[in-house]
Formats: structure tokens, sequence, C-alpha cells
């Protein structure tokens, strides 16, 4: 008689596409977000469908990660597998601040309710805010995928040097009491964005 053991395969490549997709549709929300600086009646219509989208695909990464860390728990072919990236906590938790941050951003922008009128962003300031929000789509695509081949986005660098410039404007705008409280918050969040990008 021969016993031969047979190990449940791994459940790595699910948990790797659902990851990247959760960053992707993190980017792609951030993306109609710096379109509603300049169109926020637009992008008041357009954010529904995209934040009902960052709540599925957390929800679909979280599960596929819990799965592919039960695939991994005494199974042999964690070794011997294919060099699929493992589910890393600090991403998963990177995606976690930077969904809540991006929600943020949108009430800032769109109003906390549909009677809410859009606040008024100065054109100096909205300009280089959407610049921001779409660098900062680009970094959560790229912290999403943690494959070897992934290396495009800004630099950390980048980032940093315009988030500067927003946050000089946003002051220059508390002086002279124009947009002081939208600007500033905005600044804070995409601050903390940052951050959460450059932490993992």
């Amino acid at each position: 008689m021969i016993n031969i053991a047979v190990f449940p395969p791994l459940q790595l490549r699910p948990a790797e596409h659902a990851v990247r997709q959760w960053g992707a549709d993190v980017g792609d929300a951030l993306a109609v977000l710096a379109d509603a600086v300049t169109d926020p009646g637009r992008g008041g219509q357009l954010w529904p469908r995209y934040d009902g989208k960052l709540s599925a695909s957390a929800e679909q990464a979280r599960g596929a990660v819990r799965h592919a860390r039960e695939s991994l728990r005494w199974n042999l072919r964690a070794s011997a597998g294919p060099k699929v990236p493992r589910p890393d906590g600090a991403v998963l938790d990177a995606l976690e601040g930077l969904t809540t941050r991006t929600r943020a951003v949108a009430r800032s922008l769109l109003g906390t309710t549909a009677d809410d009128a859009p606040p008024r962003i100065p054109a100096s300031f909205g300009e280089e805010y959407a610049r921001l929000l779409r660098m900062v789509a680009d970094a959560v695509r790229q912290l999403a995928d943690q494959r070897e081949s992934a290396s495009h986005g800004p630099e950390p660098a980048d980032l940093r040097g315009v988030q500067d410039h927003v946050e000089h404007q946003a002051a220059g705008l508390a002086d002279n009491g124009d947009g002081q409280a939208t600007t500033q918050r905005l600044s804070r969040l995409t601050a903390d964005m940052i951050l959460e990008i450059r932490r993992p």
C-alpha cells in the first residue's frame, strides 16, 4: 500500500490579482476626483459608482488574501511553488488607509450630501492639486502591483515635491482667507496618502 500526500493548491495568484485590482480601483477613483476638482458636478455624478467599486474590491481582496494565507499554512507547495508574491500585510494596511482617505477627499471636494454645494476651489490651487491626485493614483497602482516587473509610476521625491508646492499654495490661500478650510484639508489628506504609500 502506498500513501500519497496530496496538498491543496496555493491560492496566491487570486490574491495577487485581487490586491492589484483594489489598488487599480483606488487609482481610478483618485483620477475621477482629480477631474472633479475642475468639474465637481460631473464628479458628483460619477463618484457613487467608484465608491461602490472601492467597497467591492476591498472585500474581494481581503477574502482572497485570507484564502491565500490559509493555503500557505502547513503546505509543502509553499516552498516549491511558483514565484508569486505572498500576501503583504503592510500593503493591505496601506490600501485600507488610502481607501479611507480617498473617500475623505471625495467628501471635501464634492460635499457631504446631495444638497451641499461643492466647495469653491481656487484655480491656482486646483490645477496643482489635480496633478497631485493623478500622481498619487499612479503611485497607488504601483504599490498594489507587487510583481518584480512593476516599476512604473512616480518617484517618491516627485510626489513630495508636488505635495510641498500644494501645501505652499494652501498656506497662501489661508493667509488671504480664500478657500482656507477646504484647501488645507485636501492638502493634509494627500500628505497622509503619500505617507501611506511610502510606508510598506
